[in-house]
Parts: structure tokens; C-alpha cells; sequence
């Protein structure tokens, strides 16, 4: 019987690991992040002109607003959702996802809640506008969308 031979083959993702080469974590965080702040102004447009067509089609005193179906402005405040950057306008991520839950529940019964979308739309207009807000007063204004949606939640649970 012959001895087992042992054979050491290089794999190239070890040995990039490990070779002393590459980035560390933190130089390929700082490059992902300068990269993308070149991304800031074209995201802040996109962010401002869909609050703008949404608060020009749907908020308070917008001519037949009720003509289109939540849907609609469901694909907008996504919009909102996919550009947006938690770190620079914190709580409007959050805003647009308790949004997003008004909206499905709109879908649900077939009907608006027309002062909970005013809200909410107010809310993400402050939020994406008002950079001088501060974080507490930002996160303050999403916990008021919580306990709104807790209150529409409770009040339509009761018969």
C-alpha cells in the first residue's frame, strides 16, 4: 500500500485574505461613502420633486384626489423609500414606511383615510425639506405617525 500524498493548492481568495494586499474595512467604507455622496444631489432632486407631485396631487385642497387609487401613490413614496438615505434625513425612511402601511390598508377596505394621508404627508414634506430639524425632533414626528397608526389600528378593531 502506498502512502497518501498530500497536495496544497493555493486558492486565490485565501490568499488575497491573507496576503497582506486589499483594503481594510474601514478605507472601504470611507471610499463606498465618498462615492455616493456624489449621488447627494441628484438624490435630494429626485426626493423634493416626488414630494412635490405628491402633495401636488394628493394633499389637502388638490382638485379630485380621490380619482386615483392608493396605488398610485403607494409607487411614489417608494420612490422616496429607494433614494433615500437614513443617515442624512433621518425618520424619512420610517415616515414613508408607515405610509406605505396606511396606503395598504387604504387598498384593503377600499377607502381613504384622507386626514391620516394628510398627515403622513405633511410629515414626509417636513422631514425631506426641513434639514435644520434635529434628530430627536425628527424621530419625534415618525413616533407620532406610530401612535397615529396604533390609533387608526385600535379604532377599527372596535365595533
Amino acid at each position: 500500500m502506498t502512502a497518501a500524498r498530500k497536495f496544497k493548492v493555493r486558492n486565490r481568495l485565501s490568499a488575497a485574505m491573507f496576503d497582506g494586499g486589499g483594503k481594510l474595512v474601514g478605507q472601504a467604507i470611507a471610499d463606498a461613502q465618498a462615492e455616493l455622496s456624489v449621488l447627494s444631489p441628484a438624490r435630494e432632486a429626485t426626493i423634493c420633486e416626488t414630494v412635490a407631485a405628491i402633495s401636488k396631487t394628493w394633499g389637502p385642497g388638490a382638485a379630485n384626489r380621490d380619482a386615483t387609487g392608493p396605488m398610485d401613490l403607494y409607487v411614489l413614496v417608494l420612490t422616496i423609500i429607494d433614494v433615500s438615505d437614513s443617515s442624512a434625513l433621518r425618520g424619512l425612511p420610517e415616515a414613508c414606511n408607515s405610509f406605505c402601511d396606511l396606503l395598504d390598508h387604504c387598498t384593503e377596505v377600499g377607502a381613504w383615510d384622507w386626514p391620516a394621508v394628510d398627515v403622513h404627508i405633511a410629515t414626509i414634506q417636513c422631514l425631506s425639506i426641513d434639514t435644520t430639524l434635529s434628530e430627536a425632533d425628527r424621530m419625534k414626528l415618525v413616533s407620532g405617525l406610530a401612535r397615529l397608526m396604533n390609533h387608526r389600528n385600535q379604532a377599527s378593531e372596535t365595533p
